[in-house]
């Protein structure tokens, strides 16, 4: 994805930088409840491959985080759901989906993509129903 032929059409980097400008500012501003990629691209006013290339290349730079191919949230969004999870198991000690769904103000659609993401990143750990904090 860094490599580029020398006559690459300026047209279309230009369209890419634009997709990205236009859609960091959507991801920060929806933070835990973002749109599909389709309805990013619709309220950013950019074509849809052109959003889906710009979001891939916002991944990779870890500006966001990818989900899924329709789920993608602004890092930030990322680091604030990681600290609230991490307060809530510590104060609590375990959790069930459903707990960690409402510390996180987000709807089942989100919070169970989130957990499975920061299981798959070493912050909790599923045992059966609960979630806890890994120990590191």
């Amino acid at each position: 994805g860094e490599v580029r032929h020398p006559k690459a059409a300026v047209s279309a980097l230009a369209s890419e930088q634009q997709a990205t400008d236009a859609l960091v500012p959507l991801l920060e501003k929806q933070g835990l409840a973002p749109q599909s990629v389709s309805e990013l691209a619709a309220e950013a006013g950019i074509d849809i491959e052109v959003a889906r290339k710009a979001l891939t290349k916002l991944a990779l730079d870890r500006v966001v985080v990818r989900l899924g191919s329709e789920l993608h949230f602004s890092a930030g969004a990322i680091a604030g759901a990681r600290e609230k999870l991490v307060g809530y198991l510590t104060e609590h000690g375990s959790a069930t989906a459903a707990d960690l769904r409402d510390a996180l103000g987000v709807s089942r659609k989100y919070a169970i993509p989130l957990l499975e993401y920061f299981d798959a990143q070493g912050v909790t750990k599923r045992d059966g129903d609960l979630r806890v904090l890994r120990k590191s």
